[in-house]
């Protein structure tokens, strides 16, 4: 199982573990696409919201396998 944020961020610095963290992600079509375009085959997928720090951020997940 897979996950990622499930928006296009090109970049932020946060806190996470009571460390600065950078994080990025990509559209969930992006990600879907670039997991293909690794080989791979994408069996199952869901975006599901998850609250984080007060605002609700969606995430994909996906399972995937070698083709």
């Amino acid at each position: 199982m897979l996950g990622t944020e499930a928006v296009e961020n090109a970049g932020t610095v946060g806190t996470w573990l009571d460390v600065p963290m950078f994080f990025s992600s990509f559209d969930a079509e992006t990600v879907l696409h670039l997991i293909r375009a690794a080989g791979l085959a994408v069996d199952d997928t869901a975006v599901e919201p998850q609250v984080e720090g007060g605002h609700q951020i969606h995430y994909l997940w996906m399972l995937a396998r070698s083709a």
